[in-house]
């Protein structure tokens, strides 16, 4: 709200009257505004989000870059004052900075001394007069006296003083750095560094920014820590790098300590080579297995055209035998006799074909099917031939049977049946299936005339079966 008061003939009138100013302008879209004033006869503008002038009548402000300061341009800028000298303060956040023109005419930082109100103190107004400057704080002014200050010249240092591993193991300390990266176990992966500053004036206020090279992207941000924690590192080589700058915005020297993390021995190169050994091991389990089911496939096959040889090629010669005879004779009874053979013969191949399909099929891998086809087997036979038998067969036989065993040991029983119908006159016979430990134990008596080995001719049948 703007007032205008006006003395007429030396007699105040105090009220209040609206004046007419023609041109007005309104300036909008602006950042939050905390000050106005004039620098080198331009209007300024100080807002929460840097400087601002106006350039030209009837244009909107502009970001004011007479200033090659990010803080300025980009700040909050709260307040600002020209002194007679042309020289600029700018309190920008909670600091107050001096700009003066160089050569080239260009406004930068000055390098002079402010003491003890860069931290401490929030200034709310700037003023000068002659050489003296006054800053008013919110209980307090400072006076400085221009022709006083002098630049900041003095130099320091930034130090890491002390390296932990997991926060406790101290591994490096004070300012002799090692020689050589420190060598550091994959399960201490987790470091602590302690740095200070050689700038001991307010040193409380002295700021730092840390950057792990090789793990970090970027510096960190000025903090007043002085130290910083990292976890988990991965295995490689790193650098830890710190700088600081004191209360007068003054950096110092940068300090920074090499050190490796070895990798866990499950990522060394001898685990990688175990690894790489261990999948040729399998790559080559995995092809010698391959190729051993290729050639059971081809002595599955063998077998079976072995056993349709054997077993069929005589039979089916003698069917065509048989069939010869029958053309080649005049005789009935002849005739007869060999349609008799012939179809015993084929009969015999029926079953031999069954067997050998019986044997193959997968569907009988297990012992029950087994167990079912002996039983079977053995009462049609000793019913066909009216011998008694008792069968004792275990169907709780554990495991699979593999085609190999499951046709041997069909065939042996299928033989010693054969043998006591054919040649035991035996009127009895127990058969029994019985599980001992880790052993199936087939058990086959009858109660026939037997036989000498050491007399008999020994045939095809006792040596197959051994």
């Amino acid at each position: 709200d703007a007032r205008f008061f006006d003395s007429i003939k030396g007699d105040v009138n105090w009220d209040s009257i609206q004046p007419k100013i023609s041109n007005n302008r309104t300036f909008s879209n602006l950042p939050k505004i905390e000050y106005t004033g004039f620098i080198d006869d331009t209007l300024r503008i100080g807002t929460d989000s840097g400087l601002y002038k106006v350039v030209s009548e009837g244009e909107p402000p502009v970001i004011d870059t007479s200033f090659l300061d990010e803080k300025i341009q980009s700040g909050q800028v709260f307040r600002f004052h020209q002194d007679k000298e042309g020289d600029v303060w700018f309190r920008i956040e909670r600091k107050v900075q001096l700009y003066t023109k160089n050569k080239q005419n260009e406004y930068e930082e000055s390098e002079v001394k402010i003491p003890e109100i860069r931290k401490n103190d929030v200034i709310y107004n700037i003023t000068s007069l002659e050489d003296k400057v006054w800053l008013s704080g919110y209980n307090r002014i400072f006076e400085l006296d221009k022709t006083k200050l002098k630049p900041y010249s003095n130099e320091f240092k930034t130090n890491i003083t002390e390296v932990f591993i997991n926060r406790d193991s101290l591994i490096s300390q004070g300012f002799a750095k090692p020689k050589k990266p420190s060598i550091i176990d994959y399960k201490n992966n987790e470091l602590r560094f302690v740095f200070s500053a050689t700038s001991y004036k307010n040193s409380e206020g002295n700021e730092y920014q840390v950057l792990l090279e090789g793990f970090d992207d970027t510096w960190s941000n000025w903090s007043l820590e002085s130290q910083k924690d990292y976890t988990n590192i991965p295995e490689g080589t790193y650098t830890f790098k710190v700088k600081s700058r004191n209360v007068y915005d003054h950096e110092g020297t940068l300090d920074e300590f090499t050190f490796s993390i070895l990798p866990p021995w499950y990522r060394t190169w001898w685990a990688y080579l175990l690894y790489l050994v261990t999948i040729c091991g399998i790559l080559y389990l995995g092809y010698k297995i391959r190729i051993n089911q290729i050639l059971q496939v081809q002595r599955v096959r063998n077998r079976i055209a072995d056993d349709l040889h054997d077993d069929l090629s005589g039979t089916l010669i003698g069917i065509s035998n048989f069939a010869k005879a029958i053309s080649s004779t005049s005789h009935d009874k002849n005739k007869t006799r060999f349609l008799g053979l012939i179809e015993k013969s084929a009969d015999e191949a029926k079953e031999k074909i069954s067997d050998i399909v019986w044997t193959i099929n997968p569907d009988h891998d297990d012992w029950l099917a087994f167990v079912t086809k002996c039983r079977r087997y053995a009462s049609d036979i000793f019913e066909a031939q009216e011998i008694d038998y008792l069968l004792e067969m275990d169907e709780t036989i554990p495991g699979d049977l593999n085609m190999e065993l499951r046709k041997n040991l069909w065939l042996i029983f299928k033989e010693i049946l054969t043998n006591i119908t054919k040649h035991s006159e035996a009127d009895y016979v127990l058969i029994r299936f019985k599980i001992e430990p880790k052993k199936l134990e087939i058990l086959i008596r009858d109660n026939g005339k037997g036989f000498d080995q050491e007399k008999i001719v020994k045939g095809n049948g006792i040596k197959s079966i051994k």
